[in-house]
């Protein structure tokens, strides 16, 4: 058993009491204090030992703690709080450059590691994050700036600082580093590439990048000069084309011998570039025996040559080259980063090179079509200026006293001047379209009235050929509508026109119904499908592909019979695509032909109101709809019943009067009857005068008259004692208007179609000089002054004629035969109205009519300006605006015709409506 120091204690002091005492040779006191001093030397021994072993421990653990430091990449050293180096461990000494701790133990480290940025300006100690550290008791992280070594030299650090505290004291701080050196230098490879590939993609031409790119590497990757060499293919050489330096001062001798060499394949380092394709390495130029301007680059300090090619797949277009002051062996991974950016140039050289010729292309492809309009604005002035003579005169004989075979002649004579004329106007659209001339516009029209106002004008033309025209708007599409209403128009009038041409029997439909509506960029856009359907003589199948392909007819035999040029549906198709939409084609030889389009249009937000309030008032009215034409008939009755009627159909007039005499005999008669004047059998104006002859039946009567309503058919309704009449195709507010007054007894007025807006500039009448107290002109007697008209037009044709068709009328006309002549009248006589040709020799009409304006100015201050007209025969509207914006009020385009002219001049003096 194993007994403590206590009991041991113990027991020799019983043995030694036991054996002294009785003997006599020691006290018991004197035992005791033996005893005790035996005890306290054993306790001191022990105590020694144990302080021993713990010295031990401690500096083992000193030395696990050193082996620790000693073992770790990282580099560490301590600092006391005055930045003194108290500790620091081998990695920090060789990071540093150092041999011996005693070399930073006591030495103040921001002094000796920390004193500068990489630049060589001074870094304070109160800008330092590691006393930073200690001035604010927490850790602090930084991987921006360098360590300088024992040799001067620096490295890019990234470090970590940490304060070191006993209890609330603070001691110092440890701080740990890392070289990051290679990292920043990788990071910096990586985004010097990015920036080079950042500026080819922003550059126009390799010469407004070259130069950037040279400075970008010195500066990013520690070149000191930089040299591009480009291929001469006639000389076999290469050239310097570039230089950049970052040198105090350039190097001389060695730029100006580069900018003057020349190098064969194989010879100095671009040479050997150029003749091998691969990049060229020299860690010493001085040391190169293949280096013509070696001594050179020695002198300016340089020694480092670097060389890689631009290459284009296996061609080298050019040559790279930089030099250092350093001498540095191969770096792989630079080698590797250099031949990627010079086929990164060599790629932007390709891109460039393909855009250059695209340009080329492009800039071709514009001045072919400036050409091809510059040919037809000319082609368009010459022919239509004999048209307009030829045209206009054809009119003049019209209204001549001719025989019959004299008049057949002259309407065959305006026939072939409208014929052309709309050829012409259709090449040209073609053209417009195809070079992009043409902008849509965004109106606000009424489709309702646009549609009616559409198929009104071409009604006459259907009717002559004996069809019926009738158009129907779909419930549910919007009638307040923005967009280009001369286009869509434009497109309507090709796609009838072409139903006409080609219908000899039956009728054609025109449909509007809403396909969708969309939002785009906040504003509902309805897209509309127009439908045009007739009962002409159809398209084969095989030609429906090609149908809207210009100068495209369905067979050889058509164009003979219908005549045309087949350019209408070319024009439509692209006018269609401009205003976001497609058309097609359905149809088979002899079942009629089928077209649609879709179109987009914007939605007024404010739809407006229609005012048929007082349709409540046909409740319950019978109404009889009497048609042979099932379409006209079924949209006239779908608007009756919209109205409130009790309307019913029939498709002749025998069917009409068995209803009209059954619905007596029922009690239940009819109170309107509607008939159309033309019907096979039994037409509308025999229908009437059967019911008007029974005295029984008291029927409203109105006629429905085609568009071509020839007096003797209005006469007719008039004898008949009839309520009125309409013109087909019927507008719904005309049958309305009709329909209430009719049943109001009140007798309306005819309705007559009304002309379709020109889309020109509108003018206001202005104020004529020369006119009597009540505002008219006098015809020459004494006292009364002559309209005074100035007409300047190089050709005499077109003057004659404008004399010819203004003879009736009392004006003074004064000609000038180009504008210099008319320029020089207007300064010398006062004239009411100008009517000027805008394509003149000499002077033109745009610089004859901004000369006369300037005069006015000038010369006339306050007096109003004297209007002026431009004839032009070009239609492009180019040149319509060209005319306004150098001072024109309105334009007329050549052929010009007697009644537009008469019409235009009306609005600047009444005498011309007459």
């Amino acid at each position: 058993m194993k007994l403590s120091i206590l009991e041991k204690a113990c027991l020799c002091f019983v043995a030694f009491v036991a054996v002294m005492v009785p003997l006599g040779w020691i006290s018991p006191w004197g035992a005791a204090i033996f005893v005790i001093v035996s005890l306290s030397f054993d306790i001191v021994d022990r105590d020694m030992a144990a302080r021993k072993k713990a010295e031990i421990a401690f500096r083992e653990y000193k030395e696990e703690v050193r082996l620790l430091l000693n073992s770790t990449v990282e580099a560490i050293y301590g600092i006391d709080r005055e930045g003194n180096c108290n500790f620091c461990n081998p990695a920090c000494l060789k990071l540093l450059g150092y041999e011996q701790e005693s070399d930073l133990l006591g030495k103040n480290m921001h002094k000796l590691i920390h004193h500068s940025h990489a630049d060589g300006a001074p870094y304070g100690e109160s800008e330092c994050l590691i006393f930073e550290a200690l001035d604010r008791e927490k850790g602090t992280y930084a991987d921006h700036e360098v360590f300088w070594r024992a040799d001067g030299t620096f490295f890019n650090a990234e470090y970590w600082s940490y304060p070191i505290k006993k209890g609330d004291e603070l001691r110092g701080a440890v701080v740990s580093f890392l070289d990051i050196s290679g990292r920043k230098r990788n990071e910096r490879r990586i985004s010097t590439q990015y920036a080079v590939t950042r500026l080819l993609a922003e550059s126009e031409t390799l010469e407004g990048a070259s130069l950037k790119i040279l400075k970008m590497i010195c500066e990013s990757l520690d070149w000191d000069l930089g040299l591009v060499w480009s291929v001469d293919k006639e000389a076999n050489v290469l050239r310097c084309v570039e230089i950049w330096h970052r040198l105090p001062e350039e190097p001389l001798d060695f730029t100006s011998n580069s900018r003057q060499r020349s190098f064969e394949p194989g010879i100095g380092v671009p040479g050997r570039v150029w003749a091998n394709r691969e990049l060229v390495w020299i860690s010493d130029i001085e040391k190169d025996k293949n280096a013509p301007r070696g001594q050179l680059a020695v002198k300016a300090g340089l020694h480092n040559a670097i060389g890689f090619p631009i290459m284009l797949g296996e061609e080298v277009l050019g040559v790279i080259e930089f030099f250092s002051h350093q001498i540095r062996e191969p770096d792989q991974e630079l080698i590797e980063m250099f031949a990627a950016i010079g086929s990164q140039i060599g790629q932007f050289i390709k891109r460039r090179k393909a855009d250059e010729a695209l340009k080329e292309a492009r800039d071709a492809a514009i001045e072919a079509s400036r050409a091809k309009s510059d040919f037809l604005a000319t082609m368009s002035h010459e022919i239509r200026t004999p048209l307009n003579s030829i045209v206009g005169m054809a009119d003049l004989l019209a209204e001549s006293e001719l025989n019959a075979e004299q008049r057949e002649y002259v309407q065959i004579l305006k026939r072939g001047g409208d014929t052309l004329l709309k050829l012409i106007s259709d090449i040209l659209d073609l053209a417009k379209v195809e070079s992009g001339h043409v902008t849509l516009e965004e109106v606000d029209f009424d489709l309702t009235d646009f549609i009616e106002r559409t198929c009104e004008f071409m009604a006459i033309r259907a009717h002559q050929k004996g069809l019926e025209l009738c158009s129907d708007i779909l419930p549910g599409v919007p009638r307040f509508l923005t967009g280009d209403v001369n286009r869509l128009r434009q497109v309507l009038v090709n796609l009838i026109g072409n139903a006409i041409k080609f219908t000899d029997q039956g009728e054609v439909a025109l449909q509007v119904k809403l396909d969708h509506i969309e939002t785009s960029d906040g504003q509902p856009q309805c897209h509309l499908l127009f439908s045009v359907k007739d009962t002409g003589i159809g398209i084969p199948q095989k030609m429906l592909e090609n149908i809207f392909d210009p100068f495209t007819q369905v067979d050889s035999s058509s164009t003979r019979r219908y005549g045309g040029t087949g350019l209408g549906l070319s024009i439509s198709k692209k006018l269609v695509e401009l205003m976001g939409g497609c058309i097609w084609a359905s149809s088979d030889l002899g079942q009629g032909a089928h077209f649609c389009f879709t179109a987009e249009l914007g939605i007024k937000t404010e739809q407006g109101r229609v005012d048929q309030t007082e349709s409540i008032a046909f409740k319950g009215i019978r109404a009889l709809v009497v048609d042979d034409n099932n379409t006209t008939r079924s949209i006239i009755r779908e608007a009756l019943i919209s109205y409130g009627m009790l309307a019913e159909d029939v498709e002749n007039g025998k069917q009409a009067l068995d209803l009209i005499r059954k619905a007596k005999s029922d009690s239940h008669p009819y109170e309107l009857v509607m008939l159309d004047c033309r019907m096979p059998g039994m037409g509308g104006f025999e229908v009437a005068r059967m019911i008007r002859s029974d005295s029984s039946l008291d029927i409203t009567i109105l006629m429905l008259l085609n568009a071509d309503a020839r007096s003797g058919d209005i006469a007719s309704s008039r004898n008949l004692g009839l309520s009125g009449y309409l013109i087909k195709p019927v507008k719904r507010a005309d049958l309305f208007e009709t329909v209430k007054a009719v049943l109001d007894k009140k007798t309306p007025a005819p309705s007559i179609a009304s002309g379709i807006d020109s889309g020109k500039k509108k003018v206001l009448p202005a104020a004529c000089s020369g006119t009597d107290g009540n505002g008219h002109h006098g015809n020459g007697q004494q006292g009364k002054a002559l309209f005074r008209l100035l007409l300047v037009d190089d050709s005499e044709d077109n003057r004659l004629l404008i004399k010819a068709y203004l003879k009736k009328y009392p004006c003074e006309i004064d000609t000038a035969e180009n504008g210099s002549i008319g320029v020089q009248k207007f300064k010398d006589k006062s004239y009411d109205l100008l009517l000027m040709d805008m394509h003149m020799p000499v002077m033109d009409g745009y610089a004859a009519t901004n000369e006369i304006r300037r005069f006015e100015r000038e010369k006339r201050p306050g007096a109003k300006p004297v209007p002026i007209i431009a004839l032009t025969a070009n239609a492009l509207k180019e040149d319509q605006q060209k005319s306004f914006e150098v001072g024109c009020d309105t334009y007329l385009t050549k052929p010009i015709r007697k009644e537009t002219l008469l019409k235009e001049l009306s609005t600047f003096h009444p005498q011309f409506a007459n």
